[in-house]
């Protein structure tokens, strides 16, 4: 009797470690991708992490495409590392994430969907100034492309089937490199952050949207006392003027505004909910997303 009940405590200690590792990609997508019509298009090796493009209905109609990222060992199966998800009324769908390797490196996979029948090759430059061409993928869907490279700014090009340019990021117009990349990172449970989204230099128009909320809230001459770690941290960068900022993030008890801090200066101003909901909106934060305290 006293070894049976050894084994069975053996077995539910088993059971306790092991229960929240999953065996497979599909199964710790469906964890945290619950909303009617998320499934998964393609998935791919990006370097030592593993991809899944999926499909992703939202709230207002439109279908958007997003990047989910995993890391996968015998100990921990398979866990998912960050996720997000966009729609865009554009001929080409451009979203880019960088990708930590375990050597140090953080290369690119650049991403999207094809609205244009016309178009059928992407091509894209990396740190050495090769030419990398995408992948383009047929699901049930809109047609997909990815590449995974390294670079130093986004140049990509899209051309039709005559060979005729069609699209060209960053675009020829004035000012086209005026912003670089956001990078919008979370605080774990551990207290350190990592890497939720990255607002890439080629959605100018946002970035233009969120250096006008920021530039404009109401600041004051005042350290930031707080009782925790900022929520979230947003690394700002702007070419002209050239300014480079990081604003230190904490969501209100309530959770109707946000809090913020320019880190290294005694800077601090409070959201009111009308730019709070627009501040989440641009940084595609939803309502009830926040870290564990």
């Amino acid at each position: 009797m006293k070894r049976y009940g050894l084994l069975l405590l053996s077995v539910c200690c088993w059971l306790a470690a092991s229960g929240c590792k999953s065996a497979t990609l599909e199964e710790e997508f469906a964890k945290t991708h619950k909303r009617q019509g998320q499934s998964i298009l393609h998935r791919g090796e990006a370097g030592d992490k593993t991809f899944a493009l999926y499909r992703s209905p939202f709230d207002n109609g439109q279908e958007g495409l997003g990047l989910a990222v995993f890391r996968h060992n015998e100990r921990e199966g398979w866990k998912l590392l960050s996720s997000h998800a966009k729609a865009a009324e554009m001929p080409v769908t451009v979203d880019m994430t960088g990708i930590d390797q375990e050597d140090g490196s953080r290369p690119y996979l650049v991403y999207g969907y094809i609205r244009d029948p016309d178009i059928d090759r992407i091509e894209l430059t990396d740190s050495e100034g090769r030419t990398v061409e995408a992948n383009i993928l047929l699901p049930e869907w809109h047609r997909i492309w990815h590449a995974f490279l390294e670079m130093e700014k986004l140049q990509m090009k899209a051309y039709n089937r005559y060979g005729e340019l069609e699209m060209e990021v960053p675009s020829r117009s004035p000012g086209a490199y005026r912003y670089e990349p956001a990078v919008l990172q979370r605080r774990q449970p551990d207290g350190t952050y990592r890497e939720l989204r990255e607002i890439g230099a080629f959605e100018g128009e946002r970035l233009a949207s969120l250096y006008k909320l920021l530039h404009d809230a109401d600041w004051r001459d005042a350290e930031a006392l707080m009782e925790r770690k900022p929520d979230y941290r947003l690394s700002f960068r702007v070419e002209e003027p050239a300014e480079h900022r990081v604003y230190a993030m904490w969501i209100t008890p309530r959770g109707d505004k946000l809090e913020l801090a320019i880190e290294g200066r005694r800077k601090r101003a409070m959201l009111q909910e009308k730019e709070t909901a627009e501040l989440r909106r641009l940084l595609e934060l939803d309502a009830a997303d926040r870290p564990a305290p």
